[in-house]
């Protein structure tokens, strides 16, 4: 299974490396190039830019790691609209 993840925080990073130790492949995002690197480090593929996530992984799941509140929103928007195919919700 390969698992997308947007938000790199202490939650972020648990869900990364908890993922990659079941031997799936994790697609990583966050703002913070620090957070990206720590991913990378790990062994996820980290990506500079929301885009590149929503187009290696299309419909396949994504997880959010962030407080709930509007930039979330905004975040989740931007995923779903770059994908080809929708996700359900």
């Amino acid at each position: 299974m390969e698992l997308g993840v947007i938000g790199l925080g202490r939650m972020g990073q648990i869900v990364v490396e908890r993922t990659l130790a079941a031997g799936h492949t994790v697609v990583a995002y966050d703002r913070d190039t620090t957070a990206v690197q720590a991913a990378r480090e790990a062994g996820a593929a980290g990506v500079e830019e929301l885009s590149e996530l929503c187009e290696r992984l299309d419909a396949s799941p994504i997880t959010v790691c962030r407080p709930r509140d509007e930039r979330e929103a905004s975040v989740m928007a931007e995923a779903y609209g770059r994908m080809t195919r929708q996700p359900g919700v």
